[in-house]
């Protein structure tokens, strides 16, 4: 409803929210790969925890700045609840499914959606409910594939 809601500056509010979920994807993955590098690094060092950073940094397509390699210790995260990241690119991914499903068929798009709000999460994992409303499971490949494909177009009409 992005339309209605917020008129002649829908396409930048859509734009806006796409990326940031496109970046909590790519971001959740990262600091889950660097924390499991990290805790599995025999001889742990500052150092050597700054160049496992660094090559995920990169690895994960971002620019190299001064003082990148220590962006890591701004991440509260990573010392109060360490691979709790990851679920943020976890429910995004969800999220841009919907978005992508949304692109074809709003309806369908709503009504799982809804059903996965009614999910009890006392009785359900994520992975249950998402499997439950037909969305493809966060944890496989072809998931973030099929999700992505759609977007790049998507992407390409809302920022050009």
């Amino acid at each position: 409803y992005y339309d209605e809601i917020f008129g002649e500056h829908a396409d930048a509010a859509r734009a806006y929210v796409l990326m940031d979920k496109v970046y909590s994807v790519i971001d959740g993955a990262m600091y889950d790969e660097f924390l499991r590098r990290v805790y599995a690094e025999p001889e742990l060092t500052a150092v050597r925890v700054n160049e496992i950073f660094a090559e995920l940094y990169t690895a994960y397509g971002y620019t190299p700045y001064k003082g990148y390699e220590t962006e890591w210790m701004g991440v509260s995260h990573n010392f109060e609840s360490p691979f709790y990241y990851v679920s943020y690119g976890v429910s995004a991914l969800g999220a841009l499914e919907l978005y992508r499903l949304s692109m074809s068929d709003r309806d369908v798009a709503a009504d799982k959606y809804l059903a996965i709000c009614q999910a009890d999460t006392e009785y359900y994992y994520l992975s249950e409910v998402l499997e439950e409303a037909g969305l493809g499971d966060v944890f496989a490949g072809d998931t973030y594939e099929r999700t992505a494909a759609p977007l790049d177009a998507e992407f390409a009409a809302l920022l050009w």
